[in-house]
């Protein structure tokens, strides 16, 4: 005669060793591996007789009930060949792969091959190139732009034909007209600046 299951399901592994101690203790059952279902769900599973699966799924939810952990329980007489070989089937185990933390299908297929060229190597870093350089490409007015007080003044003198005041270039450069005043000095000592009236000229 085909052998009945017994299911209790508790919420918590505590509860499903206390209902399993109960139901094999209540009734001539055999334990099937428990089964872990995730958040902490656990299904125990007895098989047996039709009328012992009964007491023992009685007395398996009566033990559940003591710390209020049961979620629900069943009985199935005589199962389906497929489901009975489902039923005392072992929980699949993980891959091998995923133990190790490949997850990359050549990394699996190195990992099951073991030939040298197929294993993983780490990634090369590339060099960065012109055309791999992050951010945009300088342009040469940007390349060229001064960066200096002094060449500063003398960038925008050459851009101003009709000349700039002292004041005028304080502003631009951001220093006091006296900090400004002994830089046109050098300039006009290099031959790069003249002053005529008020007003400064690149020359």
């Amino acid at each position: 005669m085909k052998a009945s299951y017994g299911f209790v399901e508790t919420k918590g592994f505590v509860a499903a060793i206390l209902a399993a101690d109960a139901m094999v203790k209540a009734a001539q059952v055999e334990l099937v591996p428990y089964r872990k279902i995730g958040a902490a769900y656990v299904t125990v599973v007895v098989k047996g007789e039709l009328g012992a699966c009964q007491a023992a799924v009685d007395a398996g939810v009566r033990a559940a009930e003591q710390i209020g952990e049961l979620v629900s329980y069943h009985i199935i007489a005589n199962p389906y060949d497929d489901t009975e070989n489902q039923l005392e089937s072992s929980p699949r185990k993980k891959p091998e792969s995923r133990k190790k933390g490949l997850t990359r299908k050549k990394d699996q297929e190195a990992l099951l091959t073991g030939k040298p060229e197929d294993k993983v190597k780490p990634e090369e870093k590339r060099p960065l190139t012109r055309t791999t350089r992050p951010g945009r490409r300088k342009s040469r007015a940007e390349k060229t732009k001064p960066s200096s007080p002094d060449q500063i003044i003398l960038h925008h003198l050459t851009q101003q034909p009709e000349g700039s005041t002292l004041n005028e270039l304080s502003n631009l450069v951001g220093l006091s007209t006296k900090e400004v005043r002994l830089i046109l000095k050098k300039l006009m000592d290099q031959g790069k600046v003249e002053k005529i009236q008020q007003k400064y000229f690149a020359m």
